[in-house]
């Protein structure tokens, strides 16, 4: 299955944003960066609202502005994206782009980009249209999370486990990132983990991470994902403090 979303600038928008000036670069007027961050809870058992939770994800492993346009990063990763915001492609997303929050999300952008003044590589805006943005992914991301914990996670009792713990939910977000794939590969680990009777949160969760790390039977060997998911399950091992 395809990814919906970029999920390669892990960690770089997280501290870098804008809140004005301009600079002259390739005959576009570029915003100035200056540094404002995405505040968010930690990432711990207690902190389980999905607005919240998504905002983690965002804040911790997502990025800001890319346009393939005009931002010419010479990475290879970049290849084949499109237009992303907080890792969210407008290229590959298909269907989740035209849904009300995605055509919201992009129209918005849109009404900032338009003309000679454009957003530079990484830009996150201030607020509102930063808090704006962050709900209306919430908001994109929420009916991919529910179709495919539906999907994949049979247990009832699985389910209500994984949703009363962060560190679990924050992981599964992160999955509908990844991708279907990803998410369906992740969910048949953790199924079997807890059916074979690990039934403690903290433990999955730490099975989680180290699946994510080292991707050991989640997807094909040679899957080109697998080194940028090992980076994200690094990352998400130190906030999770395992």
């Amino acid at each position: 299955m395809r990814s919906f979303f970029l999920g390669k600038d892990f960690g770089k928008g997280s501290s870098r944003s804008s809140n004005g000036g301009n600079i002259n670069r390739g005959g576009y007027a570029f915003l100035k960066l200056t540094s404002t961050f995405i505040k968010s809870s930690p990432v711990k058992k207690e902190a389980v609202d999905f607005l919240e939770v998504t905002r983690q994800v965002i804040a911790n492993l997502e990025g800001g502005y890319y346009n393939p346009e005009y931002h010419i990063t010479g990475a290879p990763e970049y290849s084949t994206s499109g237009e992303t915001m907080f890792g969210i492609d407008r290229k590959t997303g298909d269907k989740i782009n035209l849904t009300p929050a995605g055509k919201k999300f992009w129209s918005k952008i849109d009404a900032e980009t338009s003309g000679l003044v454009k957003w530079p590589w990484l830009y996150i805006p201030p607020d509102p249209l930063r808090e704006e943005l962050i709900v209306l992914a919430a908001e994109i991301i929420k009916p991919e999370y529910d179709k495919l914990i539906k999907a994949y996670i049979k247990d009832s009792k699985l389910k209500t486990l994984i949703e009363s713990d962060g560190r679990l939910l924050f992981n599964f977000i992160y999955a509908c990132w990844n991708g279907g794939g990803w998410f369906q590969g992740y969910a048949k680990i953790i199924s079997k983990a807890y059916k074979d009777g690990t039934t403690d949160s903290e433990k999955l969760a730490k099975l989680f991470v180290e699946k994510r790390i080292n991707n050991a039977g989640v997807l094909p060997k040679g899957n080109k994902q697998s080194s940028l998911i090992g980076e994200g399950g690094v990352k998400i091992k130190t906030l999770l403090k395992f």
